[in-house]
């Protein structure tokens, strides 16, 4: 449990740094090599975002996320995959792809952050989920139906494949442009975290020399 908390820091409690004129790789992000293929648009930047429902410091950047990736839509292609680092992380991912399937996601993605968060619901394995999914009119006939369908075991084989081929240690943890990785033990706070993204994404923009 120790390694799967080591990125899910219940509390950023460092002050406020004022942005720095530029970040250095190996301090506040890690380059990766080689480079991973891209399935973004020309012209726009992906960013992938590994998170976890359980994990409280993905729940806490969730607001200035959020509000980031609003304001920079016409710049950057953004993918959602569940990180599964620990074998405990799988429900939680499990629950996003089968609500992806049902339609629902935009409804639930964030019931779930706060189910576990605000509520302090458990959602230990796939019964409690299905118990909130049956909340938004899903009987536990197509919720299993879905759970063990072809589509949702494909997405978590490709989930699992892509946080090894990006050494993912845990959660939050951004991807951009795939080549910066940037997660929670990198930086202070989820200011400083979206100040190094806006930094990375105009990185990613800039012509090479």
């Amino acid at each position: 449990m120790k390694t799967l908390l080591a990125l899910c820091i219940a509390v950023w409690s460092w002050p406020v740094m004022a942005t720095p004129p530029s970040f250095q790789a190996g301090v506040h992000y890690q380059l990766i090599e080689p480079r991973p293929p891209l399935t973004t648009a020309a012209g726009r930047v992906e960013v992938i975002e590994l998170f976890w429902y359980g994990c409280q410091t993905c729940f806490a950047i969730q607001p200035e996320l959020t509000r980031w990736l609003q304001q920079h839509q016409a710049q950057v292609s953004v993918l959602r995959v569940p990180a599964l680092t620990e074998p405990q992380m799988l429900p939680l991912a499990q629950a996003y792809y089968v609500a992806a399937e049902l339609g629902i996601l935009g409804r639930v993605h964030e019931r779930l952050y706060n189910a576990v968060h605000r509520q302090q619901r458990p959602l230990r394995d796939m019964a409690d989920v299905a118990r909130l999914f049956a909340e938004y009119g899903v009987d536990a006939r197509r919720f299993n139906t879905t759970l063990h369908g072809r589509a949702v075991g494909e997405k978590i084989r490709q989930a699992r494949l892509l946080g090894q081929r990006l050494r993912i240690r845990g959660a939050p943890t951004l991807i951009i442009d795939g080549r910066y990785r940037l997660d929670a033990s990198m930086v202070g706070n989820a200011r400083e975290m979206m100040a190094v993204l806006d930094y990375l994404v105009r990185q990613a923009q800039t012509p090479a020399r």
